[in-house]
Formats: structure tokens, sequence, C-alpha cells
């Protein structure tokens, strides 16, 4: 490949040989990257959902990535050096292969596949129950749902009932045959309905109700189709396609009364009709002896929603690529961000410093670790740590199998102790104080952060907590709760803002080159002498590198448009789609800076579209459908943002470069793998969920989140009928919608809160030496994984405080390879109890016991 290094040896005289190019990335680092990838993209969903294990991905220190790789370098490469030709892989191979494989942890798990089948095809098989969405026939607000009538979609009750009761008889029955079908095959009851409706002066609530159910009855009862007057139907014709025709057709005939079907199609599988042998085949199982055929797996139902959002969310892929690019070099040479996970990957992989023998290499890498951490798999404290955390989860994964074995307890509960704080025990999140557990990962991770930084982490929930209860115990509602408007979603979108534009501001120099260099025309570009740049705040135009961003500028705004337009296909308006976009990548870039400066392995969902947009824009300005789809979009693109593409890609570049291997060498490798680990997903997940079904085990998956985008468009058209907006939001078209903006004056304060809050502990971190807070408390805080991980992060914060206090920088650096070994030890665990698992389960076809060592 293009990136090589230079080996020089000696001659048998004693003198210098020529200077041999060594290939820092060689084909076979691509390849074995590539299979890596595959493999996980492969066997994730196996291993999480049919038989249980600790997540082979789950966070952005994937064990089937960087547990593989340690393995790898433990196990197998001192046995490959071994070999006499140096069979060995150097350490910008190891990286290369790490690399390539986490570019493909986007999509098998929680970020996409875990989620995709059942938000697209289980609201279908939901209504059937569900009495609340029968109410206001919910599907009928959805593109290529239900034709029936919802609330709303009828402009004038009465005109409706005239125009039905006048085509009962005579010509107006030969002029609207679909009407004269409506009043045959209405009840006695029914036709007392239209007839006094249309001689009443006005209607009730309750009157519309019932016309809305009678109008509903006859459209569904199939002798309203009568092939002499409306016209043959295909053969085959299901009660679906039947409905949505005499729904066309009677917004053709009454286009001022009627409004026509929402446009779009393929945001669920079958339009979300419920008895389709695809849906019931996945909810089954089809029970198949071996593997499941491919061919047996329902591709052409399938084909208009994996278009749709498969497309999508390849083109946001494609975004974050770009996005990952852009900002690398910002990130890593001007802020010279600590990448904590990266610098792992770095000391483990690193070679002692001694003169290398004939066939093994040093490593040509960029790291500032001193030659002491480079011998790291041979000290002794990284074999203790290593010791010590393999045997606490080999006695706690036998205790899973046997109950009888002891076990080391990792979590404590003080759950007595919440009778006694009753005002904070109310509060969100304060759950994990009362009920702590400890992650060895965690407090060994804080050896790689700034201190100021683990301190915060270590807080981070607590004061969440203590917020929560003053805020409760003076009145103001406090809620976990991502898929419903609240002040806590728009305190933190604010705070998430605020992030984004002190990103853009630290680095506005370099981007606006980036830019320009990317829009202009070369002859418009404005070039500033070398001399006068900086090295952190005005860097000179870029060569070589700074190509890749230029480039990945480009497509980052052609990968925008593209996408905004590809979701219009779904019936969203264009802005309401830019805006699903442009959250889901806002969401993305900070958690990918999240991870890179603080080594926070684990982030949950800050907020979702549908979450935050309602107060800053109004309902009446979305309407039902666009409610609607901006819930099944947001859920299905940040729902459980956990292993979100961009952060892995940022790991990657970092680890790479500090090897050698420059970006744009290593840009092709990954985005390759980001399209076929896709695909691979794809295939293996609906193979696996069509074989065995969908598994009850992963009930939030699979049941709760895909009824959420539902509930919150039932709510918002109760919220509408009852203020008498859902008319006007239900026809209101195009540039209308913009027109009807009206935000929230609680939301935007809310919002402005958060912005202000970040914004003010970042000038205090920048202009007050003792200050003891990081910004990233408001970006994280009230979250899940920050209430699972705060007790360790500040365990570790203050073990590293006390051991830079009593023994200096020595004994920190002394250290490093006890928390490496920490860290490979809890890695190498999980990954064996996933091995033990699966071939239980393939020899017995019983669920192995369950041993989680991440959450």
């Amino acid at each position: 490949m293009g990136c090589t290094a230079r080996r020089v040896g000696r001659t048998a005289t004693g003198g210098p040989k020529p200077a041999i190019p060594i290939p820092m990335m060689t084909w076979r680092s691509i390849l074995l990257g590539l299979a890596l990838g595959v493999f996980v993209a492969g066997a994730t969903y196996f291993n999480d959902t049919i038989i249980g294990q600790t997540m082979l991905i789950g966070n952005y220190l994937p064990v089937s990535v960087i547990g593989v790789v340690v393995g790898l370098l433990l196990g197998v490469n001192p046995l490959l050096r071994l070999v006499p030709r140096g069979w060995g892989l150097r350490p910008a191979e190891i990286v290369v292969i790490t690399a390539v494989a986490l570019a493909a942890c986007a999509w098998p798990g929680s970020n996409c596949f875990r989620y995709f089948t059942p938000i697209t095809a289980m609201p279908g098989r939901i209504n059937q129950t569900n009495t609340a969405w029968q109410a206001i026939e919910v599907m009928s607000y959805l593109p290529g749902g239900s034709g029936l009538l919802a609330p709303g979609q009828v402009a004038d009750w009465r005109a409706l009932a005239r125009a039905v009761t006048q085509a009962s008889g005579g010509s107006a029955a030969r002029a609207q045959p679909l009407l004269h079908r409506l009043w045959r095959v209405a009840s006695d009851q029914e036709r007392q309905q239209w007839a006094a409706a249309a001689q009443a002066p006005r209607l009730s609530d309750r009157d519309t109700r019932a016309l809305l159910a009678a109008v509903n009855r006859e459209l569904a009862d199939p002798a309203c189709w009568d092939a002499a007057t409306l016209g043959p139907l295909p053969p085959g014709t299901d009660s679906h396609t039947r409905i949505r025709r005499e729904r066309r057709m009677l917004a053709q005939a009454l286009p001022q009364l009627v409004r026509p079907l929402p446009a779009g199609s393929g945001a669920l599988l079958a339009g979300g009709r419920s008895n389709t042998p695809a849906l019931n085949g996945l909810v089954q199982g089809l029970n198949t002896s071996g593997l499941l055929p491919l061919n047996q797996i329902p591709w052409r139902l399938w084909w208009p929603t994996l278009r749709l959002w498969g497309g999508t969310i390849l083109l946001l892929g494609l975004a974050s690529w770009c996005l990952a690019l852009i900002v690398h070099r910002q990130w890593s040479q001007h802020e010279l961000l600590p990448y904590p996970i990266a610098h792992f990957i770095t000391h483990i992989n690193a070679r002692t410093a001694a003169p290398a023998a004939e066939g093994r290499f040093p490593a040509a890498s960029s790291d500032p670790a001193p030659a002491a951490d480079a011998a790291v798999l041979h000290s002794r404290l990284f074999w203790a740590g290593f010791a010590i955390v393999f045997l606490i989860h080999l006695l706690g994964g036998l205790h899973a199998w046997y109950p009888n074995v002891p076990y080391v307890p990792l979590r404590f509960d003080f759950q007595p102790l919440r009778q006694l704080f009753p005002g904070i025990a109310r509060a969100p999140q304060s759950y994990f104080l009362f009920l702590p557990t400890l992650y060895p990962t965690i407090i060994a991770f804080t050896f790689f952060i700034e201190r100021s930084t683990a301190f915060t982490l270590g807080v981070a929930n607590l004061v969440f907590v203590l917020c929560a209860a003053l805020l409760i115990a003076n009145g103001v509602p406090v809620h976990y709760a991502k898929f419903t408007p609240n002040n806590m979603n728009y305190l933190r979108f604010g705070a998430f803002v605020a992030a984004a534009v002190v990103l853009v501001y630290t680095g506005r120099r370099y981007y606006l080159q980036v830019a320009r260099d990317a829009l202009l025309p070369p002859a418009l570009k404005l070039q500033r002498p070398a001399a006068t740049a900086s090295v952190r705040s005005d860097p000179p135009a870029a060569p070589a590198d700074d190509q890749a961003s230029v480039w990945a500028f480009r497509g980052l705004i052609g990968a925008i448009v593209l996408a905004t337009w590809w979701l219009t296909g779904a019936g969203l308006v264009w802005y309401f789609a830019l805006g699903l976009i442009l959250v889901c990548l806002l969401v993305w870039l900070i958690m990918a800076r999240i991870v890179s400066e603080t080594g926070l392995i684990l982030l949950s969902g800050p907020f979702l579209p549908m979450g935050i947009l309602p107060g800053l824009v109004g309902f009446p300005a979305m309407g039902p459908t666009q409610i609607l789809l901006l819930g099944i979009g947001g859920c299905l693109l940040l729902v459980d943002p956990r292993e979100t593409l961009m952060p892995f890609l940022a790991n990657g570049l970092a680890m790479t470069e500090r090897q050698g291997v420059a970006p744009r060498q290593v840009a092709g490798p990954l985005l390759l793998m980001i399209g076929v680990s896709f695909v691979v997903a794809l295939v293996v997940t609906l193979g696996l969920q069509y074989q065995y079904g969908l598994s009850r085990v992963d009930d939030y998956a699979h049941w709760s989140v895909p009824a959420e985008p539902f509930n919150s468009t039932v709510a918002a058209v109760n919220q509408m009928r009852a203020s008498d907006t859902l008319q006007a939001a239900v026809a209101m078209t195009g540039w209308q919608r913009l027109k009807a903006i009206t935000p929230d004056t609680s939301a935007l304060t809310w919002v402005g809160l958060g912005l202000g809050l970040y914004l003010l502990v970042a000038l205090a971190r920048v202009r007050v030496p003792w200050w003891p807070l990081h910004p990233v408390v408001f970006l994280v805080w009230g979250t899940w994984a920050m209430g699972n991980f705060s007790i360790s992060f500040f365990l570790g914060w203050a073990i590293k405080t006390a051991v830079v206090r009593l023994g200096g920088a020595r004994a920190y650096r002394q250290v490093i390879p006890l928390a490496i070994g920490v860290i490979a030890g809890e890695l190498c665990a999980a990954l064996m109890w996933s091995v033990i698992g699966a071939i239980y389960f393939a020899g017995t076809h019983h669920t192995p016991a369950r041993y989680i060592i991440f959450p």
C-alpha cells in the first residue's frame, strides 16, 4: 500500500544495508479487518438476542473487536512471530485491522438492526390490540397505511352527510356511485345518523365520532365495492388495497371535503398491515431445521421499506464518514484530544523499545508514551490486573451456570436507604445511587483521561439527582422520557447545540479553510501565507492530507442533500426531513467528541426528534403524518445510539495515525467496511429473525420502542382535537407549515438554559484555573448510561488522585500497565463467556445461562 516506513539492517561486514520500505498498511491487514468486521456483522444478533450474552458491540469498546484484538496480541501474534519467515503482525497492521473492524460496529446491534425490524414491522401487530390507536385510526395517518378515515381528514361532516344522503337514490346515486354504495351498506342506525347530521345546524364531538365510526365500517364492508358500478378489482386484491382504492375515489369525488391519502410509502412493512405472511413469519418464526434459506425471506414485501430506510441509513453513514474525516485533523493535531480508547490500543499494541531481532521490526509509532510503557505486555502489573479481573468474571460466570459456586459481587444493594431520602428517591436515575455497580474497565479508563474530566463524570449522576430532586420539590416535573416533549429533552438539546457551537468556534479557521477549498473555485480562494498561521488557532492551508477533508466536506453536503430528498419519499416535508438529518448529525458529532475527549465507552440517547420538535415547532405546524414519520425515523436512527458510527471512525483514525498510517490511506477500507457490514448484518439478522421469530427476551426493542411513535401521535392528535386545530394541521401543505410554526415559550426557555449552562461552564473551565467541572456534565447527566458508570468514574478518579499525590508522575506511569491489564482481562472474560454460550447453544439448542459483564 502507499504508506510505508523504513527498515535498516546490517551487512555481513557490519555496514548498514540499504533502507528497505516496510509497508505500514498491508493488504493482509485490510483483508483481516474486513473479515473481522464481517464476523461482527454476522454474529452480533445471534449473541445478543438468541443466546443473550454480553453484547458483542454494546459500547465503544466492543468485545467483538477490541477483545479479539487483545486475544490476538496476547495469544496468536507471539506464536506467529516464532515462524521463521516472520508472519507476525506488525503494530501498524494491528491498528489497521482494529480500525477497519470498528467501522462494522454501527449496524448489527443497538444502533440499527436491534430495532430496525421491530420498528418497521411490529406496529401493525400492536394495532390489533391497542384500542387507543384504533379509536383514531392512527394507521390512516401513515403514508401507505390504512385507507380508513381518521380525525381531521374530513373538512365538513355536515356537508359529507348531505352528500351521502343525497346519493341514496336518483341521479345523484348514478353520479356518485361510491357514496351510493356507502348508503346501501349502512345499517338503519347509521342511515339515521347520516340523515340527522345532514339536517343538524351543528355537530358535537360525539356526533363526529359516531359518523367517523360509521363511514369506516361502511368502507371496510366488502359489499361496499360493487364491480358493476365501481369497476372490477384485480384478482387477489386484499381488503387493505380495496379500502385504499375506495378512499382515493372518495377524495376524488369530494375533494373539498375529504383529504387525500398521505403521500409517500415504505415507512412500515406492507403499509402497517397486521396479517401478512411476512409479519406472521417474523413474529412466530419459520422453525426450519438448519440455516434458513435466503429465498424464504419475503424480500419483495420488504423491499420498499429496505429501500427507504436502508438508503437513508447508508447515506447518513456516508455523512458520518465525511464528518469524521473533516474534524479529525482539528481534534487530533490542533486540539490534541487524548482519544483514550485509541490510547489503550496504542499502549497494548506497542512493542518493547529494545532493538529488534532480524525479521522483527519496531513500530513506527507517534505515541508519546515513554519507552517503559512500550513493554506493557512484559509487566507483572499488567498480568496481575488481567488475572484478578479475569478470575472475578470467571467466578461470576460459573455462578450464573452453577449457583453454588461463590463469586465476587460487583453490585451492592443500598435500597433500604431510599426511605431515609424520599426526596432524592423520587428523582429519575436515583436508582443507581442506591444500587451501584462497579465496572473495573471504567475505573481503569480514568487513568487515560484528565482528572477534572474523571471527577465530572464521577459526580454527573449525583448532580443530576440533586438538581432533579430540588426541581421536583418546587413543582417542576423532571422525566427521563426521550419519546415525549419535556423539559429535560429541551435542556439537553440546548447543551448539545452549545457544544456544537464551541466545537465550530474552536476550529473556525480550519473549518473555514476546508469549506473555502471545497466550495470556491481556485480563482476565488484566499491563500494565507503559512508564516502567519499558528498551530492551534490558525492552521495553514493544508497540503496532502487535507485534500481528504476537502473532498469529505463536499461529500457531506452531497450526502445531506441526497438523504433529505430520499426521506421525502416516505412522505416527510423536505424541511422536516432536513431537520431530522441535522439532529442526527448533531448527536453523532457530539457523541464522537465525548468519546474522543473523555473515554466514556457507553452513551445512551440524549433525546429524540419527537421529544424536542413539538416544543420548537408546535403540533399544528407538524400535523399527525409528520409527527408519525419523524417518530419512526427518529427511533430508527437515534433511539439507542450506544454504537453510533462516528465515534468508531474517530477512534479508528486516531489509532492508525499514531502508527504512521494517514487518514486518507485508511479512509477507503473504512468506507468499504461500512457498506459491506450493513448488507451482511441485514441478511443475517433477517434470516435469524425469520428462523427463530422475534425474541421475547428483548421486549423493549421488539414491542415497547415500536409503539412509541404511534403513542406520541395519538397524544398529539387528541391534544389538537381538544384545541380544535386538528383539521387545519391535517390540511396544511408545503410552506404553510413553516408559516404556522409557533414555538413554546417554556421549551425555548429550557433550551436556552441548557445552552447557557454549557457555555458558562466551558468559559469557566478556560478562564478559572481551579474550576473542577467539565461542561460534558450537561451532555450526559440524567442518562441511563451515566447512571451506570458514575460510581466507577468517581472511584477511578479517587484512586488516580491518590496515586499521583502519593507517588507522583513516576508512580502514575508504573500503574498504567495495571489499568491496561484490568481492561484486557474484562474484555477477554466477556469474549470467553460468549464463546462458551455459543458452543452450548450449538450442542444443545437451549439458551445458555446469561452472564452480562458490560451493560
